[in-house]
């Protein structure tokens, strides 16, 4: 711990792979429970850190939440040259989430600070109310290409028929823009 600042001993260390086995296996006689209070207390006074993945969400967490400070978003690009590894981190996020293997407590802990689970549907649905406030305003959802005011929502307007021409628009998608008044066909 003096000199490397922490007592997380890889278990392999080849420095001294006996000192890294025994770090292991304090784990593990935690987790049966066939270690002493004593010894827990001693490890403890270290600051031992008995899950290190827990520690290691922890801290890839805590990064998110700095970010979020920063840019206003938890949209880490998977390149972010400030922590290559949060973008990665964010995939595993999502990913464990989809296939039911990430803990309850951690889905609350980012939906506590706004993230995102499908940024493709939030995006639609982002880009979907942009339509229903320009309905709102011009009493139709024809937005014309060069549209000044929101260029952006020109182009996913311009894209949405595409995609339905081409059969690739969801019917769900369909329905609630046609509920919209929506024109496939503009003059």
């Amino acid at each position: 711990k003096e000199q490397h600042g922490n007592c997380n001993v890889p278990d392999k260390w080849v420095e001294n792979s006996s000192l890294g086995t025994w770090v292991g296996s304090q784990r593990r006689r935690k987790n049966k429970g066939t270690i002493t209070s004593l010894q827990i207390e001693k490890l403890n006074q270290l600051g031992f850190i008995w899950n290190l993945e827990k520690n290691q969400w922890d801290k890839m967490f805590q990064a998110l939440v700095t970010y979020k400070e920063e840019f206003g978003d938890c949209n880490v690009p998977q390149t972010y040259p400030e922590n290559p590894r949060l973008g990665q981190w964010i995939n595993t996020q999502r990913r464990y989430k989809k296939y039911d293997r990430l803990q309850k407590e951690h889905i609350k802990r980012l939906e506590s600070i706004g993230f995102i689970w499908n940024r493709v549907e939030d995006a639609w649905k982002q880009m979907y109310q942009e339509l229903v406030n320009y309905h709102r305003v011009h009493g139709d959802c024809n937005v014309p290409l060069g549209y000044s005011e929101n260029p952006q929502l020109a182009t996913w307007v311009s894209t949405r028929r595409n995609s339905y021409k081409t059969g690739q628009l969801d019917a769900d998608k369909i329905q609630k823009l046609d509920e919209l008044g929506f024109s496939w066909n503009p003059d």
